[in-house]
C-alpha cells in the first residue's frame, strides 16, 4: 500500500516545486536597471530605474546612488519611495564639469539590488578664469629640482620679485624658504631662520622679507644674507625701531611700492617704515586682523572675522563686504569662512583667499563679491575657475604677468591662476 501512494508524493512535491519556480522564488532579489541621466545642470540631475521584478517579496526601498568613481566607494544616494516598476530620483550637490556615475538599487526582504551604471557629466559655464599648477608635485617634503616635481612642506605664504622669481615660506618650523625661478626649478633660498613663517613679500630691489612666527620681522638680501629688520621676539605691542618693537600675533602682511610694510597684527595694523621703524595705526578690529593689502592709492584693506574693510590714507576704517557664510553677493549679503590673505590686483580689485571654504574670492570697490576659482569643496583639480578645486588656500601674490599665485596649502602646492 505504500507504494501506492509514492508516486502521488513525488507528484505533489514537484508541482509544489513547479508552482514555487512560476510564481518566483521568495529567495530572489529584486530585478532593476537605471534610467538614463536627464535634466542635466552643474550641480544636478535626474535618473532613476525601472523594477521588472519584485523577486516575489515587496519592495521595500528603491532610489539610486551617484559617485565620481564606478566603484562606487564614496557614493551618495537617495530613496524614491516603494514598490515596482518604474521611478525617478533627482541627485543633487553634485560638482560642475565632472564626469558621474549613477546606478538604481532595490531592496526587498531578502536584499538589495543594483542596476547597470550609467554614466554623464555636469555642465559648466567658464567664469574666465584658468588654474594650473605652478610648482609642487604634491609630495610633502624638501626636494629642489624641477617645479613640477619638488615638494613643500606646510607652504603658508609666497611673494615674487620684480625678476619674476617667487619665494615660498614655509611654516612646519623648520624656517625654510624656498625659490622659484623664471627657470621653473625650485631650490631651497633659507635653509633655516626662525621658527617657520606666517607670509612674505619682497620689495623693488629684490629683498625678501620674512613675518616669522616667533614675532621677528626678518629681512633676507638677494645672496641671503639675514637680519632682524623689527621686532624682539617677545610678545607685546610696542612701537618702535627695529628690535625695540614688538609684535602681538603677526598673521599676515603686504608692502608697498615705497618699501613700507603693513601688518596684521591680531587687533591692529602696525606699519614697518623702510627703515625698520614700527608704528601703530590708529584703527582696531572688533574681531581680528587676519590679513592686509595695500593698493597704489595708500588705502589699505583687512580682513576683519569674515568682513572686508578699507582703511582709507586718512585712517577712515569702513565695511566693503561679508559675514559668516560662503555665498557669492553685494556687501553684507556675501559670505566668507577664513580669509588669511589679500591682495588688490592692477585692476583694482580685492582677491582673497578663503581657505576654510576652499575658495579664491574677488571684491570689487563696491562690495560685489565673486568666486574667482574654487568649488568649495577640497581637491586639487585644474582647469577652468568653475571647476577647479583648492585644499586650505592660503598665501596670495600678484606675478609681474598679473597672474596670481596661490599657496594650496593641504595640497603642498603653488596654484596659479589666470584671466582668460
Amino acid at each position: 500500500m505504500k507504494k501506492l501512494y509514492f508516486p502521488s508524493l513525488l507528484f505533489l512535491v514537484v508541482v509544489a516545486a513547479s508552482s514555487c519556480s512560476r510564481g518566483g522564488s521568495p529567495a530572489d532579489k529584486p530585478v532593476v536597471t537605471t534610467l538614463p541621466g536627464s535634466s542635466i545642470t552643474d550641480s544636478g540631475a535626474v535618473s532613476g530605474g525601472n523594477i521588472t521584478s519584485d523577486g516575489g517579496s515587496s519592495i521595500t526601498d528603491r532610489g539610486v546612488m551617484w559617485d565620481t568613481s564606478a566603484a562606487f566607494s564614496t557614493a551618495h544616494q537617495v530613496s524614491s519611495g516603494t514598490g515596482a516598476g518604474s521611478f525617478s530620483a533627482s541627485l543633487t550637490g553634485l560638482l560642475p564639469g565632472t564626469n558621474w556615475y549613477v546606478r538604481a538599487f532595490a531592496s526587498n526582504a531578502i536584499g538589495t539590488s543594483y542596476g547597470n551604471t550609467v554614466q554623464f557629466s555636469t555642465t559648466f559655464k567658464s567664469n574666465g578664469y584658468t588654474v594650473t599648477t605652478f610648482a609642487g608635485g604634491g609630495a610633502i617634503g624638501y626636494a629642489d629640482g624641477s617645479a613640477s616635481t619638488a615638494g613643500f612642506v606646510g607652504p603658508i605664504g609666497v611673494a615674487v620679485d620684480p625678476s619674476g622669481t617667487a619665494y615660498v615660506v614655509e611654516s612646519a618650523g623648520t624656517g625654510r624658504i624656498r625659490k622659484i625661478g623664471v627657470d621653473n626649478m625650485v631650490t631651497t633660498f633659507v635653509y633655516s631662520i626662525g621658527n617657520g613663517g606666517n607670509d612674505v613679500v619682497t620689495d623693488a630691489a629684490g629683498n625678501v622679507y620674512d613675518l616669522d612666527v616667533n614675532k621677528i620681522l626678518y629681512k633676507i638680501t638677494p645672496t641671503g644674507g639675514v637680519t632682524t629688520f623689527a621686532g624682539s621676539g617677545a610678545t607685546g605691542s610696542a612701537d618702535g625701531a627695529g628690535t625695540a618693537a614688538s609684535f602681538t600675533t603677526a598673521f599676515s602682511m603686504d608692502i608697498d611700492e615705497s618699501g613700507t610694510i603693513y601688518v596684521a597684527d591680531m587687533k591692529h595694523i602696525r606699519k614697518v617704515s623702510a627703515d625698520g621703524n614700527v608704528t601703530t595705526l590708529p584703527v582696531s578690529a572688533t574681531d581680528t586682523f587676519y590679513a592686509v593689502a595695500t593698493d597704489r592709492s595708500h588705502n589699505l584693506y583687512v580682513s576683519d572675522g569674515p568682513r572686508i574693510k578699507k582703511i582709507d590714507a586718512s585712517g577712515n576704517m569702513t565695511f566693503i563686504a561679508g559675514s559668516r557664510g560662503s555665498t557669492d553677493g553685494t556687501g553684507s549679503a556675501a559670505g566668507f569662512g577664513s580669509v588669511y590673505e589679500l591682495r588688490v590686483g592692477s585692476d583694482g580689485n580685492i582677491y582673497a583667499s578663503d581657505g576654510s571654504n576652499n575658495k579664491i574670492r574677488m571684491i570689487t570697490p563696491a562690495g560685489v563679491v565673486t568666486t574667482v576659482a574654487g568649488t568649495g569643496k577640497p581637491g586639487a583639480r585644474d582647469g577652468d575657475g568653475a571647476i577647479a578645486s583648492f585644499s586650505y588656500p592660503i598665501g596670495l601674490a600678484f606675478d609681474k604677468a598679473g597672474n596670481l599665485l596661490v599657496v594650496d596649502a593641504t595640497n603642498s602646492k603653488i596654484r596659479k591662476i589666470s584671466h582668460n
